[in-house]
């Protein structure tokens, strides 16, 4: 019995999912936040996906504080939008948003604010896709070790 213990808890090890190096995990997603070269909301979301990802889809407040806590003066693009019908805002795989953080008067309504940043405030803003630059965070799901 002792040894099939033993072999079952090896198993669980080796099936775990990891993130690649760079990338943090959290639940069954792995995220990395670039800080470095602010991006366009397109242009992050052109880079996230060389890496076969996306801009963060954040389900829950409890995921929003997990991420804000890793660089909380850092202004990132999430992928949350409302390119395809004003002031519809779906996420970057087209499903609706079940939770929200907006900051007080967002989104404003203007429309060419169709992409969504968290603030310094940790609050969600919608700004210009194409014209302001943030850092940003990719999301995928984790790899199978």
């Amino acid at each position: 019995m002792t040894t099939s213990f033993k072999k079952t808890v090896e198993d669980q090890r080796t099936s775990e999912a990891i993130c690649q190096e760079g990338w943090l995990q959290y639940n069954s997603r792995c995220y990395h936040f670039y800080t470095g070269t602010p991006r366009s909301w397109f242009d992050a979301q052109s880079h996230c996906a060389t890496m076969d990802s996306n801009l963060v889809t954040i389900d829950d407040a409890e995921e929003d504080s997990h991420l804000r806590s890793h660089h909380p003066s850092e202004a990132f693009w999430i992928g949350l939008n409302d390119l395809k019908i004003e002031n519809k805002f779906e996420w970057i795989d087209g499903s609706p948003p079940h939770y929200t953080n907006w900051g007080d008067g967002q989104p404003n309504g203007k429309d060419n604010e169709n992409c969504c940043v968290i603030g310094k405030d940790g609050k969600w803003h919608d700004y210009d896709c194409g014209y302001f630059k943030f850092a940003y965070i990719c999301e995928r799901m984790r790899n199978m070790g």
